[in-house]
């Protein structure tokens, strides 16, 4: 294995599971997340570390393909590592999720670094490369979610941001919007969720109210989120496929 991939061993809590049994998309991109966490710590700096000298990472960009379910108390193999894909500013990394050997999850994402208190981004010349760099998965992005054509995106509901869903930060945590998400994907009892990729647009401080809004799309549902400023806060495609094809 190329010795820049990190790799942390899991057992699926049962409370990161669904009414299904299964893992949750949120639970999912917790497990890839702290999985960093944990090279950030061994390596230096670590996320704390980095709070301290007032700089902090932000997702802006995660794509993320459910190959296969995960149920409760399964073990988990979780895989991460800093890309070669990294320049300018943006922080490329790659996620693999694995259960016997086989990959169930993988994603590709883009973070940013910024200095907190001045909202700059720091470059990753600057920076450097302390995490150490592998090959990319072969995980597209997309330059634009939006659908074309006349898709009709109406208004579906509400998030409020509550104590939660907030991180450090003090606002959304980028996990936390896989299920809420998916709390608006219709007949989700019977579906499963086959891709999520979502591109993060500003910041949901807490106790700020999002207004929700969805589309059909090819094989899902194209979502955009919206601060009551105006500005929008995500926009996401969430793909999808009957429960049982998943099995």
């Amino acid at each position: 294995m190329d010795s820049a991939k990190f790799t942390k061993n899991y057992v699926v809590n049962c409370h990161d599971t669904d009414l299904n049994g299964t893992l949750t998309p949120s639970g999912c991109m917790r497990y890839m997340q702290d999985t960093v966490n944990f090279q950030m710590e061994k390596f230096g700096p670590s996320y704390n570390e980095l709070m301290e000298r007032g700089m902090s990472f932000i997702l802006s960009r995660i794509k993320i393909i459910f190959r296969k379910p995960v149920f409760s108390h399964d073990e988990i193999e979780s895989l991460t590592w800093a890309d070669t894909r990294c320049r300018a500013f943006s922080f490329s990394r790659c996620y693999e999720i694995k259960k016997n050997s086989e990959t169930v999850a993988e994603a590709s994402s883009v973070w940013a670094l910024v200095d907190v208190a001045s909202g700059h981004f720091i470059k990753v010349s600057d920076f450097g490369s302390p995490y150490g760099y592998a090959e990319p998965l072969d995980i597209p992005l997309k330059r634009k979610l939006a659908p074309a054509g006349d898709v009709e995106v109406k208004k579906v509901g509400e998030k409020t941001v509550f104590y939660s869903d907030v991180d450090k930060n003090v606002h959304m945590n980028n996990t936390v919007y896989a299920d809420v998400l998916w709390n608006f994907v219709p007949d989700f009892k019977d579906r499963r969720i086959s891709s999520l990729d979502i591109m993060y647009e500003s910041e949901a401080p807490l106790g700020e109210t999002l207004e929700v809004y969805r589309g059909e799309c090819e094989n899902g549902y194209f979502f955009r989120t919206v601060r009551p400023c105006g500005k929008v806060n995500v926009e996401a495609v969430i793909e999808v496929e009957r429960r049982e094809a998943a099995q």
